[in-house]
Order: structure tokens, then sequence, then C-alpha cells
């Protein structure tokens, strides 16, 4: 709401606006902006607003598929903070998918990853968390690439091979996945469409009063590289 009052006082003319952990309602959300065009640049599903976003569904399936196909049947995760949108999607989704598929999922770790910094230091703590507690697991699905760094790190530390002892997929594909050791097997969501998407139809609200809602739903790919194979 005061972001919000902020950009009504600057006379701005439009709002693009990322909020990952926002929960609130359509009306709630209108009766905050004032009468400023908004277009949300993120997936929410039940928004009837202009919004942009991957399906972290279609994600979640395509890193979990590809890990039970490879063979593994014991899948841990380490994840963000179950309030924001995205890791609470795909950990419900993750969990649909195995116990569909009648296996036990594996162990899960929720961190802060805000920045990189703390995604890196969430990917190695979860690790060393999942192994402190011997938990067992051939296969970790991390929130993003720099948590999967992070658990890369703490695998290492271990004297655990990736992808020999532990496949590790992700998501993201940040320019960092292609040129860790080994390369990270990764969900490639390309933001600059995401935010040129966005953008457009923001101008398009702005410049055309009786501009119809519409919801854009972006679907991923999987980038296979090095980090996960079948169990040895």
């Amino acid at each position: 709401a005061d972001a919000l009052d902020t950009a009504a006082a600057r006379l701005v003319d439009g709002i693009l606006l990322y909020a990952p952990k926002l929960l609130i309602s359509d009306d709630e959300l209108l009766e905050m902006s004032h009468g400023i065009p908004i277009v949300r640049r993120d997936y929410v599903l039940d928004s009837r607003l202009t919004w942009v976003g991957y399906s972290q569904e279609h994600a979640t399936r395509l890193v979990v598929q590809h890990l039970v196909d490879l063979g593994h049947r014991q899948i841990a995760e380490i994840t963000g903070s179950l309030d924001f949108i995205n890791p609470r999607l795909r950990h419900e989704t993750r969990l649909a998918l195995l116990t569909a598929q009648g296996l036990e999922p594996g162990p899960s770790y929720t961190g802060d990853y805000s920045s990189f910094a703390n995604a890196m230091k969430t990917g190695y703590e979860g690790v060393c968390e999942f192994l402190r507690r011997g938990a067992e697991f051939t296969a970790i699905m991390t929130v993003n690439d720099h948590a999967a760094a992070g658990a890369l790190y703490a695998l290492h530390e271990h004297g655990l091979r990736v992808p020999d002892d532990v496949s590790i997929a992700s998501f993201d594909d940040d320019a960092i996945a292609a040129y860790l050791i080994p390369p990270l097997t990764t969900v490639h969501f390309d933001f600059d469409i995401q935010n040129r998407l966005a953008s457009q139809f923001l101008l398009e609200q702005i410049s055309d009063p009786d501009y119809r809602h519409h919801q854009h739903v972006l679907i991923p790919d999987l980038v296979i590289r090095q980090s996960t194979q079948p169990p040895q």
C-alpha cells in the first residue's frame, strides 16, 4: 500500500508489479492502486488482472519427471519460504507428482533465497541438514541455480560426487548454471521475454481505457546438463 501511495504521489502512468509474496485479492489490490494501470509480473492463476508468468507446475513436472525417469526414487528438495508463490506451487506439485507415482517424497529444507548469497547459503545448509539427519536421497531439486551452487559445495565438502552419488536439478538457467562443476541441469526461464510482455501489456493498458485484462502463461523448457544421471 505504501509503494502504491508513493507511485500515485509521483503521478506515474502505470505500474509493473513484481510481488512474489503478495497473496491478496484483486479487489484489495485495485483499491490500493488509485486507478493506476497495473500489470503483475507473477504467476497468479487466481487473478483476473493482467499478469505474465511461467507455469510453476509445468516447470516442476519437468524436473521431477526427469529425475524419476532416470531412476531416482528418493528426491530431496531445497526450497524457499512457502509464503512465496513459486516455491509453494513447486512444493505442492512435487508432493503430488511423487505421491501419484507411489513414491515417498524425500526430505525437504526451507530457507531464504531473496539474494544470490542467501540462496547459496540455503543450498549449502540444506545439504548439511540432510546429512546431519541421516536422510536418504539420491537427487535434489533446488529452488534456483545459486542454491544448487551452495548444495554442490556442501556435497563436495562431505565427499559426495555429483552426479555419481547425488544428482542435482534446479530452476532459472542463470548464466552460472553452465559454468558450475558439473554444469547444471535446470529449467530455463527467459525472464527477458517475461519482462517485455509485461511491459507491452502495461503500455497497451495505459493507452486504451477499454483494455481487456488477460493472463499470459509462459511454458519453460528443461536444459539437461551433466549434474543429473541414473543413480549408481
